[in-house]
């Protein structure tokens, strides 16, 4: 349960860090539907698949919100670069 936490938590940073919102939600709909899986798999009752899909959930949009920030606070660094800028043609002779 720890190895799919940790999982879950890279997934979400990755895609914060990488996509927008439109690709969250199509990794969202494939969480609930495994969290569900794994629930009766391992035959839970009501409360802890319903406890399982929360945390699943929450960890997945918490770390997606984290890679938000962090590719955020990269370009706002990187704004003033101008190694990170568009590239500028070859001078004329």
């Amino acid at each position: 349960m720890g190895y799919a936490a940790i999982g879950l938590a890279i997934l979400g940073f990755a895609v914060g860090a990488a996509f927008r919102f439109y690709a969250l939600l199509p990794i969202i709909g494939l969480t609930l539907v495994s969290s569900v899986a794994f629930s009766f798999h391992g035959g839970f009752t009501f409360l802890e698949t319903g406890l399982t899909i929360i945390v699943a959930q929450s960890i997945l949009q918490g770390f997606y919100v984290l890679g938000l920030v962090a590719r955020a606070a990269f370009d706002r660094t990187n704004a003033n670069d101008p190694a990170s800028g568009p590239p500028h043609p070859p001078p004329r002779r």
